[in-house]
């Protein structure tokens, strides 16, 4: 099946115009799906389209129009401007919402889609009612609902410092240069990636990629994120997945009414599966499924990154995403 591979721009309320590739067959039905793939914290789209292992181009195969956004500040998208450092409110209630409505200009027939992963899992759920009314199922792959709420009841007061750090990092426009830290993880790889190294928080199971697609994973998927957004992703901890800056997470969690697929990974350290698990159990869509990828149930680890380009993520976690988000959610009821 050829595929067309091109750019499309969503201009947000505030002025900017965020980057979104677009990969879609060449001859595709008007009412065929559209989905938006949501990169997570300090990544890009790149995340979703390694070369050579491309969950965009699988998913258009499909029979979809894929789009894969970059937030503001990420990828190829720009950052705001530097007086109004960009908080996760504005992923929220302005980038997904400008990104969904450049595509529904561009395609207004057929149901939409959208999955995200890590934090873009949480932004997916967290929408405006405007916003999540015109989705028809969210597929989230390793949100990471309790992860701060962890790392504070592991050592309360260094969470509380980092949090407070953070704010003022962001009110002083300090940069978060977290692209710097998939530079250091790109340096250390041949170490990170051996079985017995005992990495503290695993970023992706060791031997779960090839040596090319890893190094080019850590110098390609990485960005720079808000310092203004780690302080809301503490808050969102500190108050037990309420709130995320001026963002009621919870309450909209529990308004969602789409089908809802949440995916975990078993060697993830960023987030295990205890802490993906809250985000299904608080949703409020009726249709919903909660899943483990790993060695237990597939016979291969699966930790945060690789759970999308690992060598084992096309047979055995592609399926499933695919199944559930061409079908709307109806593979959920068999």
């Amino acid at each position: 099946m050829r595929l067309t591979r091109r750019a499309l721009h969503a201009r947000t309320h505030d002025g900017l115009k965020l980057h979104v590739l677009a990969v879609h067959p060449q001859h595709l039905p008007d009412d065929a799906p559209s989905l938006l793939l949501l990169h997570g914290f300090a990544q890009n789209h790149h995340t979703f389209d390694a070369p050579g292992r491309s969950l965009t181009e699988h998913l258009a195969r499909q029979g979809m129009a894929v789009y894969a956004g970059d937030l503001r500040g990420h990828g190829d998208s720009p950052a705001a401007r530097r007086h109004h450092p960009h908080a996760f409110a504005d992923y929220v209630n302005h980038d997904v919402p400008a990104m969904l409505h450049a595509i529904r200009t561009e395609r207004p027939r057929g149901p939409m889609r959208m999955l995200g992963h890590s934090m873009g899992g949480l932004v997916a759920a967290s929408l405006p009612h405007h916003a999540a009314q015109l989705l028809s199922a969210v597929c989230v792959v390793c949100p990471p609902m309790a992860f701060f709420q962890r790392l504070a009841r592991m050592n309360g007061p260094i969470a509380w410092g980092l949090r407070r750090y953070a704010g003022l990092a962001s009110a002083a426009r300090v940069p978060l240069m977290t692209r710097s830290v998939g530079l250091m993880l790109h340096a250390m790889r041949g170490v990170l990636d051996h079985p017995r190294f005992p990495m503290l928080m695993p970023v992706w199971a060791p031997r779960s990629m090839e040596g090319k697609l890893l190094a080019w994973a850590l110098r390609h998927t990485f960005s720079n994120e808000g310092n203004h957004v780690l302080a809301d992703l503490f808050q969102l901890g500190a108050t037990h997945g309420s709130r995320c800056g001026a963002v009621h997470v919870m309450e909209r969690v529990e308004a969602l009414r789409a089908p809802l697929l949440v995916v975990a990974a078993d060697h993830d350290g960023l987030a295990p599966p205890r802490d993906v698990r809250p985000l299904h159990d608080r949703a409020g869509s009726t249709l919903k499924r909660f899943m483990v990828f790993g060695r237990r149930e597939h016979r291969h680890r699966f930790g945060h990154l690789d759970v999308l380009i690992g060598r084992h993520a096309p047979d055995v976690v592609w399926p499933v995403l695919g199944r559930f988000l061409a079908t709307g959610g109806a593979a959920l009821e068999k």
